[in-house]
């Protein structure tokens, strides 16, 4: 990670800090070259953006989340070899640009999906969705024996 050596407990609190960034509604909080944490997080990769930049006010996706959670949590160097495997989700081709950080994030238990066999890696994340990634990743076990709904 370009010199600098984080232990898992300040990569999820850089993760936590990334996604309330993402969330944040105000537009002059966040500025890609005058904020020093986005910028934190472009320089090492952790945000790459896309075809529309780095669309800084959007939500954030399922995917884009996937991503962060298996790069901040020290997996992205499974990515490579994952990302030409065939998904278990119907809805991730191979070609899907984020397929080997969800096939990473499923081989570490990370994710799971929908009951319907799809991972709608398009659609908002939820926040109990990242907290459920966040805890996995840090190596603990969620209790989410009242928790109905995907991750």
């Amino acid at each position: 990670m370009g010199g600098i050596n984080l232990n898992r407990n300040n990569r999820v609190l850089m993760l936590v800090l990334l996604i309330l960034l993402f969330t944040a509604t105000t537009t002059n909080a966040i500025s890609i070259t005058k904020n020093p944490k986005v910028d934190w997080l472009i320089e090492r990769g952790f945000v790459t953006g896309d075809s529309g930049g780095f669309r800084l006010n959007d939500n954030i996706t399922r995917a884009e989340t996937t991503k962060m959670v298996v790069e901040v949590g020290g997996l992205g160097e499974d990515v490579e070899e994952f990302k030409y495997l065939d998904s278990m989700f119907n809805d991730i081709t191979k070609n899907h640009w984020a397929n080997g950080h969800i096939n990473t994030a499923v081989i570490n238990q990370l994710v799971n999906g929908y009951p319907d066999g799809t991972f709608n890696p398009s659609k908002n994340i939820t926040y109990a969705e990242v907290i459920k990634m966040l805890v996995v990743v840090n190596g603990d076990i969620p209790d989410t024996s009242n928790y109905s709904g995907s991750v």
